[in-house]
């Protein structure tokens, strides 16, 4: 049973060919840098067709990977309405021409999911530079104040987490089953661990960490913007009682075995005295 994914795929393929933007299924695979017989396999609903194999249409014919993934929108995006359909950023640079992180505080995350586009809103947000740890990424980066208490023990309220920015077309291949992203509808700004469903069902599973609160499933149409979590950054140490017991169970016998050798040394030196 092929994905959604595939069949709407090959409605685009079908639509390039009635438009006669390709000349055949041959001349297009030839496009997208695979082998006729892979394609037709696919073309026949026998495979579903692959992360590369879209990512090269998307880019050489306009595919809309907005349809692709969620049903919504256009089969293609005109050269004028790229600005719609692909995600553009508004970054802050500093004075080397170099992008800063933008810090979403929580504050902000009311009105970032409804101004993430709006430059001046933007650019009212705190931005700094990260030093080079392995975490930085080449990707546009922000970071995030985490808010409540679904997603405890492993983020706490407070907490900030350093995000790098996926497109939505690279969703299906980027996106990594159970690790924790940020993501931006226009209900609010969540951190959740994510499981993929864009193939089968155009949605993402939304799980907390807090067994208190329940898994959630949203469209894929509804997400305007998804962050990759890389790090998180926090001030709250949780004090660690059972370690703490241990190591005083272990003081106890340090001195009970101290006391006892002292008892033993002062012995001998009686013993030699007499």
């Amino acid at each position: 049973m092929p994905s959604q994914v595939t069949k709407r795929f090959i409605t685009c393929f079908q639509e390039l060919l009635s438009n006669k933007t390709i000349r055949s299924a041959r001349h297009f695979a030839e496009e997208v840098n695979t082998y006729p017989q892979a394609l037709n396999e696919i073309l026949k609903e026998r495979r579903d067709v692959s992360h590369e194999i879209l990512e090269v249409a998307i880019a050489k014919y306009h595919i809309n990977a907005n349809f692709l993934y969620s049903g919504k929108g256009p089969l293609f995006i005109k050269e004028t309405d790229f600005g719609k359909e692909f995600k553009i950023l508004t970054i802050v640079e500093n004075h080397q021409n170099k992008e800063k992180l933008l810090h979403v505080p929580i504050s902000a995350h009311a009105g970032y999911s409804l101004q993430q586009n709006n430059p001046n809103f933007i650019k009212e947000l705190e931005a700094y530079n990260l030093p080079d740890f392995k975490f930085k990424s080449d990707q546009t980066m922000r970071s995030f104040e985490v808010k409540g208490q679904s997603m405890i023990p492993v983020f706490l309220d407070g907490d900030v987490v350093i995000c790098n920015y996926i497109h939505s077309y690279q969703w299906e291949k980027a996106i990594q089953e159970n690790k924790f992203y940020v993501v931006v509808t226009k209900s609010g700004v969540v951190l959740k661990r994510i499981g993929l469903r864009l193939r089968e069902e155009s949605c993402l599973l939304m799980h907390s960490e807090n067994e208190e609160f329940q898994s959630y499933r949203i469209s894929a149409s509804e997400v305007i913007e998804l962050w990759e979590v890389k790090a998180r950054i926090t001030s709250q140490f949780k004090y660690d009682s059972k370690a703490n017991s241990n190591f005083d169970r272990l003081e106890s016998r340090f001195n009970k075995y101290e006391m006892m050798l002292e008892e033993i040394v002062q012995k001998m030196i009686l013993n030699n005295k007499e």
